[in-house]
C-alpha cells in the first residue's frame, strides 16, 4: 500500500470531512460544479490505482 500511497498527491490544505455529516448534498460546494467534476476525477483515479494493485477504489481512498 505504501507505494498507492506515493501515487496519490495529498493535499495537506483540504478541507475536513466532517462538515458534510448531515449536510444536504444538492446544495453543498463539494457536490457543485467545478469541485464536482474534480472529485470525480479523483475517484476515477483511485479506481485506476486499485485495479494496478489489485484493489478496489475504496480501499485505495482507505489507505490513502
Amino acid at each position: 500500500m505504501a507505494s498507492i500511497r506515493r501515487e496519490l498527491r495529498i493535499d495537506r490544505n483540504a478541507a475536513p470531512v466532517w462538515p458534510l455529516i448531515g449536510a444536504p448534498r444538492r446544495t453543498h460546494e463539494w457536490f457543485q460544479e467545478p469541485q464536482l467534476t474534480k472529485n470525480l476525477a479523483l475517484a476515477d483515479r483511485l479506481g485506476q490505482i486499485g485495479k494496478r494493485h489489485g484493489h478496489s477504489a475504496a480501499e485505495v481512498a482507505i489507505a490513502w
